[in-house]
Protein backbone atom coordinates (compact mmCIF):
# COMPACT_ATOMS: atom_id res chain seq x y z
CA UNK A 1 0.00 0.00 0.00
CA UNK A 2 0.96 3.78 -1.16
CA UNK A 3 2.80 5.25 2.30
CA UNK A 4 0.93 8.10 1.52
CA UNK A 5 -2.13 6.64 1.36
CA UNK A 6 -1.77 5.37 4.50
CA UNK A 7 -0.85 8.93 6.16
CA UNK A 8 -3.88 10.49 4.73
CA UNK A 9 -6.48 7.61 5.71
CA UNK A 10 -4.88 7.90 9.42
CA UNK A 11 -5.55 11.80 9.70
CA UNK A 12 -9.06 10.86 8.19
CA UNK A 13 -10.47 8.92 10.76
CA UNK A 14 -7.74 10.27 13.49
CA UNK A 15 -9.76 13.56 12.55
CA UNK A 16 -13.18 12.25 12.13
CA UNK A 17 -12.60 10.34 15.70
CA UNK A 18 -11.88 13.81 17.11
CA UNK A 19 -15.22 14.95 16.14
CA UNK A 20 -16.82 12.48 17.15
CA UNK A 21 -15.84 12.66 20.79
CA UNK A 22 -14.88 15.75 20.98
CA UNK A 23 -17.57 18.47 19.01
CA UNK A 24 -19.30 21.11 20.08
CA UNK A 25 -21.64 19.29 21.98
CA UNK A 26 -19.32 18.27 24.29
CA UNK A 27 -17.14 21.37 25.45
CA UNK A 28 -20.57 23.65 25.42
CA UNK A 29 -23.30 21.84 26.98
CA UNK A 30 -21.61 19.70 29.92
CA UNK A 31 -21.40 23.35 31.72
CA UNK A 32 -24.89 24.20 30.88
CA UNK A 33 -26.23 21.26 32.01
CA UNK A 34 -24.35 21.23 34.79
CA UNK A 35 -26.12 24.45 35.79
CA UNK A 36 -28.84 24.00 35.21
CA UNK A 37 -29.34 20.57 36.51
CA UNK A 38 -27.76 21.80 40.60
CA UNK A 39 -28.18 19.17 43.17
CA UNK A 40 -29.88 16.67 40.45
CA UNK A 41 -25.92 16.93 39.18
CA UNK A 42 -25.88 12.82 39.35
CA UNK A 43 -28.52 12.03 37.03
CA UNK A 44 -27.45 14.96 34.55
CA UNK A 45 -24.08 13.41 34.40
CA UNK A 46 -25.13 10.12 33.98
CA UNK A 47 -27.27 11.13 31.24
CA UNK A 48 -24.09 13.02 29.62
CA UNK A 49 -21.68 9.90 29.90
CA UNK A 50 -24.38 7.46 28.21
CA UNK A 51 -24.72 9.89 25.65
CA UNK A 52 -21.69 11.68 24.84
CA UNK A 53 -19.13 8.68 25.73
CA UNK A 54 -21.02 5.20 25.30
CA UNK A 55 -23.13 5.84 22.55
CA UNK A 56 -20.32 7.30 20.09
CA UNK A 57 -18.42 4.19 20.94
CA UNK A 58 -20.60 1.66 20.16
CA UNK A 59 -21.03 3.93 16.89
CA UNK A 60 -18.15 3.71 16.09
CA UNK A 61 -18.06 0.16 16.82
CA UNK A 62 -20.95 -0.70 14.56
CA UNK A 63 -19.26 0.61 11.41
CA UNK A 64 -16.19 -1.40 12.57
CA UNK A 65 -18.11 -4.13 12.51
CA UNK A 66 -19.58 -3.74 8.94
CA UNK A 67 -16.25 -3.16 7.20
CA UNK A 68 -17.08 0.18 6.92
CA UNK A 69 -20.27 -0.22 4.24
CA UNK A 70 -23.49 1.47 4.78
CA UNK A 71 -24.99 -1.70 3.23
CA UNK A 72 -23.67 -4.32 5.73
CA UNK A 73 -24.46 -1.65 8.16
CA UNK A 74 -28.42 -1.14 7.42
CA UNK A 75 -28.88 -4.61 6.46
CA UNK A 76 -30.89 -5.85 9.61
CA UNK A 77 -33.24 -2.94 8.88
Amino acid sequence: MNTNKIVRDSLIFGFALFAVFFGAGNLIFPPSIGLASGSDWLPALAGFILTGIVLPILGVVAVLNSKGKFEELTRPI
